[in-house]
């Protein structure tokens, strides 16, 4: 029995390596790889800025870089003053 098994996926193995060959299967692409330097931009992705840590993390995230640096906190509003009755 082990003679058979063995015999079976070898023949599996060999029609699947002739399908790569003749192009019905293709090889899973190779993921980008970022190897920039540590180089901080501010990306907006939706209606939201992120901090990366280069653009090349930004673009593979689909940000679109705003500019170079860290993102700036967003400004507070500022509350408005009362008088006070005396």
């Amino acid at each position: 029995m082990k003679g058979k098994s063995v015999m079976a996926s070898g023949g599996i193995l060999a029609v699947f390596a002739a399908a790569m060959l003749m192009g019905s299967i293709a090889p899973a692409a190779a993921q980008p790889i970022c190897i920039e330097p540590y180089k901080p931009v501010c990306a907006t992705k939706g209606k939201m800025q992120f901090t990366y840590a280069n653009a090349c993390f930004a673009k593979m995230d689909g940000a679109k870089v705003d500019y170079e640096g860290k993102c700036k906190p967003p400004k507070k509003a500022k509350a408005k003053k009362t008088k006070k009755k005396k």
